[in-house]
């Protein structure tokens, strides 16, 4: 009885998506997740860059995808959800071949594969004053199945629209439980340059069996427990033990009491709050659940 690591990328070059990447043992806790580089030339890349040398991550069990994420989203779930706070070694000086690095971001699994495959694949996406490119991702398992977590496991669903007066998003999923949202908006205004104060997802409804069960805003949303560093491209010390800037995100809490999902939805609104502007762009909800 016990836990253990094991390597599933051990410094692989990564300058293209990798292939579905099987990962042995029964029961999976979860992945560690990490993108890293040398800054090419004299210019360093940006934050904003390096965490966004993975646009997707998907994992599989038995071939059904129950993960599809970012690694911007991981690293703001790991901040918001988790009050877990990243490695950052961005580079700020001339000199070539100084590390780039954001993580590692832990996706929490818990999944008990019960003889099913489990995979898992990472979009790749170049990082700008940046060269050799590598990924390590660790699993983390046991040997016996998660009591405590009542042999459940975590489902990531991404939705990705254009801001609008409102736009009424299905996520319902049969059999399981919501226990949280991320939401990202593309302009959130606050602390930015961007006029105004109206993100794409400025207001959040949750919908239970044709019920309204949730309603806030910008301004209450969410648990905002985890530090900020100030900006996204800010003088930073290399290395340093800081929460990822997440400006966009917001992380709502259901884990206390989840709702069955059922028949769920979410609706989100562009609200135009006083003195401000609408603004038109991406708004994103990462959605988890329990499964039995």
């Amino acid at each position: 009885m016990g836990v253990w690591a094991e390597m599933l990328l051990n410094d692989a070059a990564f300058l293209a998506a990798t292939a579905d990447l099987n990962i042995p043992n029964d029961y999976i806790k979860y992945l560690d997740i990490m993108p890293r580089g040398l800054q090419s030339g004299t210019t360093p890349s940006t934050i904003t860059i390096i965490k966004g040398a993975i646009p997707s991550i998907i994992v599989k069990l038995g071939g059904v995808r129950i993960a599809s994420l970012s690694y911007a989203d991981l690293l703001a779930l790991n901040a918001l959800w988790m009050h877990r706070s990243p490695l950052i070694n961005q580079t700020l000086g001339v000199t070539a071949n100084m590390l780039n690095a954001i993580g590692p971001a832990r996706l929490w699994l818990y999944v008990n594969k019960l003889r099913r495959e489990l995979s898992a694949q990472f979009g790749w996406a170049a990082m700008t004053n940046c060269a050799d490119e590598s990924l390590d991702v660790k699993y983390t398992y046991k040997d016996t199945p998660f009591p405590e977590r009542g042999n459940l496991h975590y489902v990531y669903e991404t939705f990705n629209g254009v801001g609008a007066a409102a736009a009424r998003v299905n996520i319902s999923r049969a059999g399981a439980r919501l226990i949280g949202i991320l939401t990202f908006s593309e302009h959130c205004g606050i602390g930015s340059t961007v006029v105004g104060l109206d993100p794409e997802c400025s207001e959040l409804d949750v919908i239970v069996d044709n019920r309204l069960v949730y309603h806030d805003n910008w301004f209450t949303r969410g648990d905002e427990c985890a530090p900020h560093s100030p900006e996204d491209s800010g003088v930073i010390a290399t290395p340093c033990k800081i929460a990822l800037q997440h400006m966009g995100y917001s992380w709502i809490s259901f884990e206390e009491e989840p709702w069955l999902a059922d028949n769920l939805w979410a609706v989100v609104h562009n609200t135009v709050h006083i003195g401000a502007a609408a603004q038109t762009g991406v708004f994103r909800l990462v959605c988890i659940y329990v499964e039995p």
